[in-house]
């Protein structure tokens, strides 16, 4: 499933956090997975003295905003590796793309400039996708499973394209229900960011 329990070990096992020193795992992150999480290499000394200030006025020191508990005033990590960004693209991707092409890898195939149209059914059952690529639709079969990922905007929209959402809507759009899903496309939340940005005279 998808509750906390059921994917916090994935997430541990993607992390290599550099608190852990090389342990495997504690109770909230992962040491040896491909993905690199370090902390801040040079703090300003106004970092440090938000981060007293923010004590001072009350609000809890936070180790760990990955953690346990999100609230609080601290430092955050970054996904870093020898000073430059890393993100999973670069972890998984990448590295299992180059195995791929040195024949390493046997269970992955990467195509560029492919776009999936939807999914594919046999009955109620999701068997493959639906593509096109250089203008050329095709049907690629799964052997095992279909995973899709298409992002906040893209997953709603394929599964509606394949006939999974509101009945209604479908119809307007002279899509086949295959199943009536009220849920999908719905109810989208976002989570602002808001930062503050000042010009110092002085980092002393």
């Amino acid at each position: 499933g998808w509750a906390w329990e059921d994917v916090l070990p994935y997430f541990k096992r993607s992390e290599c956090n550099e608190r852990l020193a090389g342990h495997d795992e504690d109770a909230w992150h992962g040491g040896r997975g491909p993905v690199y999480v370090v902390d801040t290499r040079s703090l300003n000394p106004f970092d440090r003295r938000f981060v007293e200030c923010g004590q001072s006025a009350g609000i809890p020191y936070n180790h760990d905003f990955n953690g346990a508990q999100q609230e609080g005033v601290g430092y955050y990590q970054r996904t870093q590796r020898d000073g430059e960004r890393w993100n999973t693209a670069r972890a998984y991707l990448h590295r299992g793309n180059q195995d791929a092409l040195n024949g390493k890898r046997e269970n992955l195939s990467v195509l560029p400039d492919t776009q999936v149209l939807r999914v594919v059914f046999e009955g109620k059952r999701v068997v493959g996708v639906r593509v096109v690529r250089n203008g050329v639709e095709s049907m690629l079969m799964a052997r095992c499973e279909v995973i899709l990922s298409a992002g906040t905007f893209g997953s709603p929209q394929l599964l509606m394209a394949s006939g999974i959402g509101p009945a209604a809507h479908l119809r307007e759009h002279g899509i086949g229900v295959v199943v009536d899903a009220p849920g999908v496309g719905q109810n989208l939340q976002e989570h602002p960011d808001m930062k503050l940005m000042h010009r110092l005279s002085s980092t002393d």
